[in-house]
């Protein structure tokens, strides 16, 4: 028989962010924001949805960093440091999934990332990071957060041709909150190809300094491909290719999982 059940959750997410350029070159960012996730479909019982009863996960995230961009190289540092209310959390038994609010959580790492361009088109990417995320009351790791993560590969970028292979590594982690299994650190090899049809009303209305913004946006989409670094809401906050999709998204960090 089929069921009909619904849930409401609403918040306000201010956010702050402040940029210094020392130079056209060399800039540092600071910024903070309020992130917030209604639990998934998927958490809730589907044979009786109402007695499921979980919290929205809510966080504060905090990040600092520094940049460096010329023709041929930019390349990034940055800190970041996010503070989860709620956390929602699963365990597994003979089966059987359900899900649970945890409480409290604290995220926070480094991250360093580079792209070289060598010219025609070619450029060599990497990226790397030292990660913490732990429970708040017991100072447990959190389920399938890896400690460290990488990224080293080539992107083709030229006359409407996308191509990049990226080798993504993921470190070592847990597969349960009381840290009992331990996971071995993991790679996997990601291609992507692309090629772009100019549409007849290209440049219409846009500005010119829009194309590299579109070519970001799809090295981060293929960046994307494959690479969930453990899965679920660590995946959100770590499966970005460096500081920039995190300062782009840092404001809805939560709503992107």
């Amino acid at each position: 028989m089929a069921q009909s059940f619904d849930n409401t959750f609403d918040a306000v997410l201010p956010s702050f962010t402040a940029l210094y350029k020392f130079n056209d070159n060399w800039s540092a960012y600071a910024q903070a924001a309020e992130g917030f996730l209604a639990p998934n479909e998927n958490f809730f019982n589907f044979n009786n949805p109402s007695t499921t009863s979980l919290s929205p996960e809510q966080s504060w995230n905090y990040q600092i960093g520094t940049s460096w961009q010329t023709k041929q190289l930019a390349a990034s540092v940055d800190a970041y440091y996010i503070d989860f209310s709620n956390f929602i959390g699963s365990q597994t038994v003979q089966g059987i999934t359900t899900f649970f609010n945890q409480g409290g959580a604290v995220y926070k790492g480094l991250e360093a990332e580079a792209t070289y361009s060598i010219g025609y088109g070619v450029s060599l990417y990497a990226n790397g990071s030292i990660n913490s995320a732990k429970d708040k009351q017991t100072g447990l790791w959190l389920q399938n957060a890896p400690n460290s993560t990488g990224a080293l590969g080539v992107i083709y970028d030229k006359d409407g041709i996308y191509g990049s292979l990226i080798e993504k590594w993921v470190g070592s982690r847990y597969g349960d909150t009381a840290q009992q299994v331990g996971l071995d650190p993991y790679g996997t090899l990601d291609m992507a190809l692309g090629y772009t049809i100019d549409s007849p009303m290209a440049g219409v209305g846009q500005d010119l300094d829009q194309a590299p913004a579109r070519q970001s946006a799809r090295h981060d989409e293929d960046l994307r491909l494959g690479g969930q670094y453990g899965g679920g809401k660590y995946a959100a906050v770590l499966d970005r290719p460096g500081p920039q999709r995190f300062r782009d998204d840092i404001d809805g960090v939560l709503t992107t999982i």
